[in-house]
């Protein structure tokens, strides 16, 4: 599988030619293995599904910029350098994370609900007078 893989950066894996124009079920090979606890092809990510964690990935997937597989690893796992850390995982202790912004027009608040990273982007965006991303929700 080693030979199969071009690189790997941010959970993306990205293949060799080869690879790709190979047929195998590399996704499913990567899935099996460890530390990984899942893996879905671009077109997986693309297409979309019922699947939660499928649906945050289509919300975030770029073509242009993303793997030919995408993984998440298993809970409590990090795939990184000897240091660091990361917020990048699905998981419960990942994805409550601190979030504060200051300035005179922003009034205090706080939220326990399910908040998208779009949502805090459109909401800043706005109070800033920006435009919107331009994979905004804001109609």
């Amino acid at each position: 599988i080693q030979s199969a893989v071009g690189k790997i950066i941010n959970h993306h894996i990205f293949l060799n030619d080869w690879a790709k124009a190979s047929g195998l079920p590399i996704t499913l090979i990567v899935e099996g293995m460890d530390p990984f606890a899942h893996a879905y092809s671009a077109e997986q990510i693309r297409i979309g599904s019922d699947d939660e964690l499928i649906k945050l990935l289509n919300q975030g997937h770029q073509s242009r910029f993303s793997g030919d597989i995408v993984f998440t690893l298993q809970p409590n796992c990090i795939f990184y350098g000897p240091y660091g850390s990361t917020h990048g995982s699905g998981y419960t202790y990942d994805t409550h994370v601190p979030f504060l912004i200051l300035g005179g027009a922003i009034n205090a608040g706080s939220t326990t609900e399910k908040t998208s990273v779009t949502d805090i982007v459109d909401r800043v965006a706005e109070s800033a007078d920006l435009p919107y991303a331009p994979n905004s929700w804001v109609q």
